[in-house]
């Protein structure tokens, strides 16, 4: 039930009323309004859309500002806190139920003076070509097998369980961790193509052994793609006989000994077709070139907090890649 006449709360005294607004206690005349105003300046709405042009759209605040009617200054204050409310919420993508393959690269930066390495990982189904991102980790030093397993940790118990291959470059520490888990390990080609491609001579006209260098490397080009069978192993026994050779370069031998002992991890898009696995990490090196470009723009940042502030908020809106299997249908 609405009261009429009420006694003021401070005094417990008759309230005289001025206009439809205003009240005042009749013993200590204090005055007060029915509903009181907000005091100070009217806080500015917080949107979205500055944060998705900057990072996504590759925006500068200079170029926002010219567009409207707000300062470079206040562009920089409105993104600033556009993106500070948007960290404060967790996230986590939603990962359909069933078997999964996850796709992993590095990438190192420099922040506050020192080398930070961005573990950026994606998960695909191996129904459709659409992956999803995870959120990355920031961690201070150098890309290795501790550090992928502190990422790894980040990723739920029960995702862990749906993975069951595990795409990567050549970096040591990857297949004994996917080993670990009972994983299916598919190494880049294109990664171990480019590091044969330095001593293939082809740039060098006074190189040494040119033709069988190039002979070597077209082999292992060809060991990459060939069916199983007896071509197959026809390949193989010409790859050893060209290592073999008294002139091979002691650097080309050593990395050929590498692809002949791991030759099953670049070939495991052959062996399991049903899964419709990529033969590179191609996909994920588009994101790290996007990410990459990102910070350029942003002109250094100061420390590791806002250096994984700002990637988290990209790879947050990016959502998804795509990441086309090696076996496509026709």
């Amino acid at each position: 039930m609405k009261k009429i006449h009420v006694n003021s709360k401070c005094c417990d005294a008759k309230i005289h009323k001025f206009g439809s607004k205003r009240k005042q206690c009749s013993v200590c005349k204090k005055t007060w309004r029915n509903r009181p105003k907000k005091r100070g300046r009217k806080k500015i709405r917080v949107t979205t859309n500055i944060v998705h042009d900057v990072l996504l759209r590759g925006e500068t605040l200079s170029q926002r500002s010219k567009r409207g009617t707000l300062t470079e200054r206040q562009c920089q204050l409105r993104y600033h806190r556009a993106l500070d409310a948007i960290s404060r919420k967790k996230w986590f993508p939603e990962i359909p139920e069933e078997k999964l393959i996850l796709i992993v690269d590095g990438l190192w930066t420099m922040s506050d003076g020192k080398r930070h390495v961005v573990y950026l990982m994606a998960i695909r189904p191996i129904s459709h070509p659409q992956a999803f991102l995870l959120p990355p980790v920031v961690l201070r030093g150098g890309e290795n097998r501790k550090k992928w397993e502190i990422a790894f940790e980040t990723m739920p118990p029960l995702l862990k369980q749906q993975i069951i291959a595990l795409v990567c470059d050549g970096i040591s520490g990857l297949p004994n961790i996917a080993k670990k888990h009972s994983w299916i390990v598919q190494r880049c080609n294109f990664h171990f193509i480019k590091v044969m491609e330095r001593f293939r001579g082809k740039s060098n006209r006074h190189v040494q052994n040119k033709e069988l260098r190039e002979d070597i490397y077209q082999t292992i080009r060809h060991a990459m793609e060939v069916p199983y069978g007896e071509k197959y192993d026809e390949v193989l026994s010409r790859l050893a006989s060209l290592m073999s050779d008294p002139l091979c370069p002691k650097w080309v031998r050593l990395h050929s000994n590498e692809f002949m002992k791991r030759k099953e991890d670049f070939r495991a898009y052959l062996r399991y077709p049903e899964y419709n696995l990529p033969s590179t990490t191609s996909s994920m090196e588009n994101l790290c070139g996007s990410v990459r470009d990102m910070l350029r723009r942003s002109r250094g940042l100061k420390n590791e907090k806002s250096l994984s502030k700002w990637v988290n908020e990209f790879i947050k809106l990016k959502k998804k890649i795509t990441c086309n299997g090696k076996n496509q249908p026709k």
